[in-house]
């Protein structure tokens, strides 16, 4: 099966070796760094994620994002017409750290083209060791991007208190049935449909598990004017009560020319329209 098919039909697949390892210790290097600055508050807050460090706070990840590795990987497998960044986030689970619960990452379930086989958003999952069920790797319910499941009405998913694991045997926390891991290499990139429903397992380990997550669109120039919008306003972090992002902070604008130069083809335009209406929650009809 290509990878493109197994995209679309399963919401989620691994491109294996994509990234050099010369990248991959150049990552290690930033999140460390980026890990040391944590305070104590931000872990308990993020509990279950571990971290959620924004990446525009790093311009040094603009190797990362821009990889051309990565780049013509995602040319050589997916017919993307016009692929378009908006963010992404350091997520680390510390040793002997709980599960990340069930999620998807889609906010324009008020379009109708949510609910069709067109891909408004990828993660591409970039993992800093070597990951398996026993230290929290990845695990996606396929098919979930394209079909009604219970954990999508689900009144709490992304809310502080999932985040801080207050109720460690909310449903969203506990294994599923169908699900399937999605055991790691270093080098390797996990794609993943924004739609389809994805959660990782505890980190029973000793050491650490970090992840840098991208969001990707691979259609940008498809999408409607008032999701343009929206992506535009992910990339530049802009304040919005109704949007759960991390507002404030540096964005790609206030880099460097040495690191907005190698991330400028990714940008989305500024906004032309009203960014569409923030919507988590999928209403299948």
């Amino acid at each position: 099966m290509s990878k493109l098919k197994e995209l679309t039909e399963n919401g989620c697949c691994v491109l294996e070796q994509v990234l050099p390892e010369k990248l991959t210790k150049k990552c290690i290097d930033i999140s460390n760094k980026a890990l040391e600055n944590l305070s104590s508050d931000h872990r308990e807050r993020n509990k279950s994620q571990g971290s959620m460090i924004h990446l525009a706070d790093y311009p040094e990840y603009s190797d990362l994002i821009a990889s051309p590795e990565l780049m013509k990987s995602l040319e050589n497998n997916f017919n993307f017409s016009d692929l378009r960044f908006s963010s992404g986030y350091l997520i680390s689970k510390p040793p002997k750290s709980p599960p990340l619960f069930w999620h998807q990452d889609w906010w324009g379930w008020e379009h109708k083209s949510s609910y069709t086989d067109f891909i408004h958003q990828i993660f591409i999952m970039v993992y800093l060791t070597d990951t398996s069920r026993e230290n929290g790797c990845l695990k996606y319910l396929s098919g979930s991007h394209r079909k009604r499941h219970k954990f999508h009405e689900s009144k709490n998913a992304h809310s502080e208190e999932l985040a801080r694991v207050d109720n460690p045997n909310d449903p969203l926390f506990l294994n599923e049935q169908d699900e399937i891991d999605v055991p790691t290499k270093v080098g390797d990139v996990v794609v993943g449909d924004a739609r389809v429903l994805h959660a990782a397992n505890k980190n029973n380990s000793d050491n650490k598990r970090s992840l840098i997550t991208l969001w990707y669109h691979p259609h940008y120039n498809q999408m409607t004017d008032e999701m343009r919008s929206r992506v535009y306003h992910l990339y530049a972090r802009k304040s919005e009560d109704e949007v759960e992002t991390d507002a404030g902070g540096l964005t790609p604008y206030d880099w460097e020319d040495i690191y907005k130069d190698k991330i400028n083809f990714l940008a989305p335009d500024k906004e032309t329209a009203s960014p569409t209406p923030w919507q988590r929650k999928p209403n299948w009809n």
